[in-house]
């Protein structure tokens, strides 16, 4: 649903949600083709209300994805420190590349990312003991 073409219609669809429940709306999107595209895309559905946007820094798969987490390649996690500098007025949260609790703290404490969370299932579901580990 990232086509240029479906772009209007996923930030209609934010747009009626925001206007229709009393809930923040939360939107995951992956990078698109250039910076600039994510970056419209995400500015887009800001405007339309979308409350915080995840962003899956990682293109989508150009081929086919085999075994337990395949991925298309690292996470382009420049790219969305470049967007959350152009979208600084609602949450940007990260996804990818968080494996190890050191790589939480790491960037967490990063005075030039400026993200406000990542998402972590991966780590999560491997290390039970982060949440643990992180209040000793």
């Amino acid at each position: 649903m990232l086509e240029p073409k479906d772009r209007q219609l996923i930030c209609d669809i934010v747009k009626i949600a925001r206007k229709t429940v009393k809930i923040p709306i939360f939107v995951k999107v992956r990078l698109l083709d250039t910076l600039e595209e994510t970056i419209t895309l995400c500015q887009n559905l800001r405007d339309a209300g979308a409350s915080l946007i995840a962003v899956h820094a990682r293109y989508r798969a150009t081929w086919s994805r085999n075994g337990p987490g395949a991925r298309d390649g690292p996470a382009m996690l420049d790219q969305v420190m470049e967007l959350k500098k152009v979208i600084t007025d609602i949450p940007i949260i990260s996804n990818g590349n968080i494996i190890t609790y050191e790589d939480v703290c790491k960037n967490l404490v990063s005075s030039t990312f400026g993200l406000h969370s990542y998402i972590t299932l991966k780590l999560m579901m491997i290390h039970s003991r982060t949440q643990r580990m992180q209040t000793e």
